[in-house]
């Protein structure tokens, strides 16, 4: 009994950190939509008590971007109100110019982001059609908008969305958008997340006081941190800036949760792996021992070795199935918890159902093998005297 429990227990770690582990590739192997590597981010926040209009806040961000693009090694810089994965971002519903009178609470949601020119470049998100925000679009002229390709295929499915109006919170009467670029998807709350309606707006356009800066290097994004500080501080020396890191830490930090759960099922199966060849190869063990003079008596009477061998394995397996029959039985309902936690692989995952119970298979006639070969060895002259 206590083999069998062992084993089972060994069935449902086993199957659960498979299924975290398979899971964990999946999501690594999404493509984000941007490139992340040589890009530095950092946050800061305009005191509202200096930068008391929106006039203020877009003369500061448009020198401040226009110092940091003059630091040596840094390639491209744009300001964004959120970067991806790093949590922060907002939905809004929205409406597409034409559509008429729709309740707000039915209205599709978007995520909408503020950028600068120069954003999609620094990311490397591939602009499909129309074009970037310009200097041209300041506070005060048309609105404008770029929408992701997703948006764009349900603003437009059979032609062209640019040129289309667009407005978030419809409810407010803000103006119209016209929306003058696509761009392609790409993740932004996680990489596992469903693919997101995105619409960017311009900064210059809507000026926000807190902001993040986003910067392409032509080599370690840290190298030219101190510079890009700097620069910051060239416009405002009084201004703090936290939270500098390059974007592939964010992604690390997407993954963190991941793989900590993974790895701490993954030492459990590990251990308990270990702990059931103990436990089987000792059963075994001591079962042949208590049946060495039946040996010697069988062996005596014309009994081949191998016939031992295989005597003796036969018992453990069967011992050893029933164990299996019923992890895999307990795993059926157990991984109904880790269902939430899976990605791109389905709770009863043919591949971790069938792997793991013949590697533990395996394993366990190794530990009923040697067992059965020192059964096979016994001297039958020796087992007839002892009886």
């Amino acid at each position: 009994m206590l083999v069998v429990g062992q084993i089972a227990l060994c069935v449902v770690l086993l199957v659960s950190a498979g299924l975290l582990t398979r899971s964990l590739i999946a999501v690594a192997r999404v493509k984000p939509g941007f490139d992340p590597e040589h890009v530095l981010t950092m946050q800061f926040r305009l005191p509202a008590s200096r930068y008391d209009s929106e006039e203020k806040i877009a003369d500061m961000f448009t020198r401040t971007i226009a110092e940091v693009r003059t630091v040596p090694g840094v390639e491209h810089a744009a300001l964004v109100r959120a970067t991806p994965l790093n949590g922060n971002g907002e939905t809004f519903p929205y409406q597409v110019e034409g559509t008429g009178e729709v309740d707000p609470a039915k209205l599709p949601t978007a995520h909408l982001n503020v950028v600068s020119g120069d954003y999609f470049e620094t990311l490397r998100i591939p602009r499909l059609a129309g074009r970037d925000f310009t200097a041209d679009d300041r506070k005060g002229s048309m609105p404008v908008a770029i929408v992701n390709q997703q948006l764009a295929n349900k603003i437009a499915p059979h032609g062209s969305a640019i040129g289309k109006g667009i407005r978030v919170s419809p409810g407010d009467q803000t103006p119209w958008a016209t929306i003058v670029g696509v761009v392609g998807n790409a993740k932004h709350f996680q990489l596992e997340e469903q693919q997101l309606d995105q619409m960017y707006v311009s900064y210059a356009q809507r000026p926000l006081i807190f902001t993040e800066l986003v910067v392409r290097a032509s080599g370690d994004p840290m190298s030219v941190a101190n510079a890009v500080r700097s620069a910051i501080w060239r416009v405002d020396r009084d201004q703090p800036v936290w939270r500098v890191r390059p974007v592939t830490q964010s992604i690390e930090g997407a993954l963190g949760a991941r793989k900590f759960t993974m790895r701490l099922l993954a030492s459990f199966a590990v251990l308990a792996v270990i702990l059931a060849t103990i436990g089987v190869y000792g059963v075994m063990s001591y079962a042949v021992a208590r049946r060495t003079q039946e040996m010697g008596i069988r062996m005596a009477l014309g009994a081949r070795a191998t016939q031992v061998v295989s005597m003796v394995l036969r018992q453990g397996m069967r011992t050893i199935a029933l164990a299996l029959v019923i992890g895999l039985v307990i795993s059926i309902g157990a991984t109904r918890v880790l269902e939430t936690q899976l990605f791109g692989v389905e709770r009863l995952d043919p591949v971790t159902f069938t792997v793991v119970p013949l590697a533990l298979a395996i394993v366990a006639l190794l530990a009923c093998y040697l067992p059965a070969r020192r059964a096979s060895r016994v001297d039958p002259v020796a087992a007839l005297r002892a009886e």
